[in-house]
């Protein structure tokens, strides 16, 4: 019996190819490998966005700092909310920390 795909995975069935040295495409298979994509994503991603950011992939001790970054973020987020009528400088300044982490979060995530 066939089991249902979950219904977010898009359908990939048509095809593109296009001609390159063999140099060029070791060139482009590394590139690939060092942003974590495989040759297909990589190839889509800097064809429809320009722009792939190469992120090696994360130890788990790298892992960990990110999620705590996160839970820091978290607590951050509510102490701005408790100074936000008190100082509204600070305010400012708290959310220019969180937007600025949110980023590189999600660079990595």
């Amino acid at each position: 019996m066939k089991t249902r795909q979950n219904s977010n995975t898009v359908s990939r069935s048509a095809i593109i190819k296009f001609r390159c040295s063999r140099s060029e495409k070791t060139i482009i298979r590394r590139q690939a490998a060092a942003s974590g994509k495989k040759l297909s994503e990589y190839c889509r991603g800097q064809a429809l966005h320009g722009k792939i950011f190469a992120t090696r992939r994360l130890t788990s001790e790298e892992r960990q700092y990110f999620v705590t970054l996160k839970d820091q973020n978290l607590g951050f987020a509510r102490i701005s909310n408790l100074v936000k009528n008190r100082d509204p400088e600070l305010y400012h300044a708290i959310g220019e920390f969180l937007g600025q982490a949110k980023t590189l979060y999600n660079r990595f995530f």
